[in-house]
């Protein structure tokens, strides 16, 4: 089974998945992610940080990549960033949770 990286869309094996940083990716002021961990992209209307990034949030949906927090979905691919570990850990970091109106992240 292949994914894509969020931040470069490369395509590679789960085990590529897990050795890539995703500083290799972040080359341009646009391809810079908007949590602390780069991996963590949430669904539209869910985080007002999140949505100043609608090309990723774009990106993902396009690549059947689920969103940080969201359910299960027949044919979709786990978001990578709960592939490395639990959602409550990665919650547990203020600059990873969603953002509500007047918040940073």
């Amino acid at each position: 089974m292949t994914m894509r990286c969020p931040q470069c869309w490369r395509e590679m094996t789960y085990d590529q998945m897990m050795a890539h940083s995703p500083r290799e990716c972040l080359q341009e002021p646009e391809d810079q992610m908007p949590h602390c961990d780069s991996y963590v992209l949430h669904a539209p209307q869910t985080c007002t940080y999140c949505d100043g990034y609608p090309w990723r949030q774009r990106g993902r949906r396009e690549a059947k990549i689920l969103f940080t927090g969201e359910g299960e979905r027949e044919g979709w691919i786990p978001c990578p960033s709960q592939l490395r570990r639990p959602l409550e850990s990665i919650q547990q970091w203020p600059g990873n949770r969603p953002t509500t109106p007047g918040e940073s992240p």
